[in-house]
């Protein structure tokens, strides 16, 4: 970890939130968890503070993993391509679960299999997803591809996160949608 970087990470992530409050644009007075994680994730993913170093001229592609006991050559070849694939892109894991478990307890479901189930009946079979770990399973993927591939902007990473709360399948962390002022007015 690159102590420099994750100190900018912060403080970028405290700048670009600052702005957004100290703007006459908008009413937002006390930004709400969504928007805290998606500035503190996009500024992680600009700055990548957990690296590797590799010695020079070290080719990533000639790693050895562990081959496990019986291991077809094909299923091997897999997951070595997958390790490289992780080591190339650890920052943008690690900022999906991060992002997750900011707003989510998977510990906790507040949907179990049997209302997935209704959830499919009642969308005659549109729903997608066989469980919720399917679903929790398509969002990292999802999540992991758009901070990998994807241009991103604090704003794109709040929505995303705010959609996937609203039939949330896991308890939330917190009062992510608390935007009231300190009227107890909703904030716009």
């Amino acid at each position: 970890m690159n102590k420099s970087l994750l100190e900018e990470t912060i403080v970028d992530s405290i700048i670009g939130m600052r702005k957004i409050v100290d703007s006459r644009n908008n009413s937002v007075e006390n930004p709400n968890s969504f928007k805290i994680i998606s500035y503190i994730s996009y500024w992680w993913l600009r700055h990548k503070p957990i690296y590797i170093h590799f010695p020079a001229n070290y080719d990533i592609k000639s790693i050895e993993i562990k081959r496990n006991k019986n291991e077809a050559d094909d299923s091997y070849e897999k997951r070595k391509l997958n390790t490289i694939w992780q080591l190339k892109h650890m920052n943008e894991l690690v900022a999906v679960h991060m992002v997750l478990h900011y707003i989510f307890d998977f510990d906790k479901t507040v949907c179990k299999s049997r209302q997935c189930k209704r959830v499919i009946k009642e969308n005659d079979g549109n729903f997608c997803f066989e469980c919720f770990d399917d679903m929790y399973k398509a969002i990292q993927k999802k999540l992991t591809y758009y901070f990998s591939y994807r241009t991103l902007a604090p704003k794109v990473i709040e929505h995303i996160l705010e959609a996937y709360t609203f039939h949330p399948a896991w308890k939330l962390t917190g009062k992510h949608w608390n935007t009231k002022d300190e009227n107890g007015e909703l904030e716009e």
